[in-house]
């Protein structure tokens, strides 16, 4: 299982400094189409992307989460395959702990409109499916020419992920 612990050091000379408390937990996902692509969410306001997901809501399971996220950023149906571990981010400088579940999951026949918040419509998030291989590469550039903070933690979270489902799961992929 995936047990990733990203924290300021892994980016600055600084002391690993742990967070008591979680402030958000979400659910993440590996999201594979018919034809073995796996999608990315392309911001287009800021040119960049991440693994589709979110927030956990009060009363939902991992699971109940990621298909509710799924959805309303894909505009697609989903078949959760498996839970492949958590990440989980010290960002220390804001004082903010994020754990992340991360799944497999299959994208169905089913098509919904998009239902995207303000945030992410302000963003432009757009749907785009492209080979595994190609996806960690876009996620490999952006965390190499970010130098913004929250960037950082949100390319090496998906990278961890998106690596370890390509590594442990080709088969499913």
């Amino acid at each position: 299982m995936l047990n990733k612990i990203i924290t300021d050091s892994d980016f600055y000379d600084c002391e690993t400094e742990y967070l008591p408390s979680v402030n958000r937990y979400a659910s993440k996902a590996v999201f594979i189409d018919e034809n073995g692509r796996v999608a990315l969410m392309y911001m287009s306001r800021i040119n960049c992307y991440k693994l589709p997901g979110g927030g956990i809501e009060k009363g939902e399971t991992e699971a109940e989460a990621l298909i509710r996220e799924l959805r309303e950023e894909t505009g697609r149906g989903s078949n959760v395959v498996c839970k492949i571990g958590e990440v989980t981010e010290h960002k220390n400088r804001k004082r903010y702990c994020q754990r992340t579940a991360a799944f497999i999951a299959y994208a169905t026949q089913e098509r919904f409109k998009p239902s995207l918040s303000p945030s992410e419509k302000r963003l432009g998030f757009r749907l785009r499916f492209m080979d595994p291989h190609t996806a960690i590469r876009i996620l490999q550039d952006d965390l190499d020419t970010t130098d913004e903070y929250g960037k950082k933690f949100m390319f090496s979270r998906d990278l961890s992920i998106l690596r370890y489902a390509v590594k442990n799961f080709p088969h499913l992929l």
